[in-house]
């Protein structure tokens, strides 16, 4: 087992930092770089149609809806495309590259029969068990951004409640049943420095996916409500699901159909076992593990299962 107490985020004076702003805005005031904004990539251009399925295919650029017109950019080398593990597989299949009986099925030209794209999607599945703190200091404040002294803490000194994220230490871990033969870690251990009770239930349970009937067996309200604690979150390092992103329609203003499949292969079911139950033994353990110093489970009213969610119509 290791421990990194560093957030394992991208920080600049408190506030995160993402993609854009740490390497295309130094960029922008270079010659070479120029940044189309409000522009929706539709599909993909070829010099050859290669609808045969034999002829060689060659991108030539990429047509995209802005403000309602249709543009086309022509590369003068190359095309490249990243658009991340949803967006790219969509605009392959709307170009007519991918699974062909999927896309006629769409009414979408096929190009090339390529079954592997949309396909292989792997996701980072994960449990939590929840935890009482007998210190206050764990806790973030759900109601910080009230606080005036707040937002100028931020502001001038990149401090407080309303910078950096709510995350505590974070532990690597190999289980037992990480394959034998292979070093490293399977399980990643992560804390949230709030409970799913501190925000009074108004937010936190929908993102987590938790329905009234389970929040109230779990929490049991009253009480408990907004009491301090957090969340201790074993994240599966490996997963062997495998889900799919597919076309709802040929339509570029349809969101894609997405699978994630999780828990659908035995070994990561086995997984989450032992990542709860290593969890819970880890709540039980003496106060002089420092990591869960002041820490106890929070047992519910009865022990009930929440199924993963499983799509049943389009996903953004």
């Amino acid at each position: 087992m290791g421990f990194l107490k560093k957030k394992h985020v991208t920080l600049e004076h408190g506030w995160r930092r993402g993609v854009y702003g740490s390497f295309v805005e130094p960029l922008l005031s270079t010659h070479n770089v120029t940044v189309v904004t409000y522009a929706v990539v539709s599909r993909l251009l070829f010099e050859t149609e290669g609808a045969d399925g034999k002829a060689p295919l060659k991108v030539a650029g990429v047509e995209v809806r802005r403000f309602g017109r249709t543009l086309r950019y022509f590369s003068r080398r190359e095309t490249i495309l990243s658009s991340g593990a949803v967006g790219s597989p969509k605009i392959l299949m709307l170009s007519g590259i991918g699974p062909a009986a999927h896309l006629r099925e769409k009414d979408v030209p096929v190009r090339r029969d390529l079954p592997g794209v949309g396909s292989n999607l792997q996701d980072h599945a994960f449990s939590f068990v929840s935890c009482l703190s007998e210190d206050p200091s764990l806790t973030a404040f759900p109601f910080a951004p009230l606080d005036p002294s707040n937002h100028l803490s931020a502001v001038l000194r990149g401090e407080g409640p309303l910078t950096g994220i709510d995350s505590g230490g974070v532990a690597f871990l190999r289980t037992p049943a990480a394959p034998a033969g292979d070093p490293r870690p399977d399980v990643q251990m992560l804390s949230l420095t709030r409970d799913l009770n501190t925000d009074y239930g108004l937010g936190l349970k929908e993102a987590f996916n938790i329905d009234d009937a389970h929040y109230e067996n779990y929490f049991g309200g009253g009480s408990s409500l907004s009491s301090h604690g957090m969340l201790l979150l074993p994240v599966i390092l490996k997963p062997k699901s495998r889900g799919t992103v597919r076309l709802m329609s040929n339509r570029l203003e349809d969101p894609p159909h997405i699978d994630p499949a999780y828990l659908t292969h035995p070994d990561d079911v086995r997984f989450r076992n032992i990542c709860i139950t290593t969890l819970v033994f880890f709540c039980f353990l003496p106060n002089s593990i420092a990591f869960f110093k002041g820490l106890w489970w929070r047992a519910p009213r009865r022990c009930t299962d929440l199924p993963a969610p499983r799509p049943s119509g389009p996903r953004a």
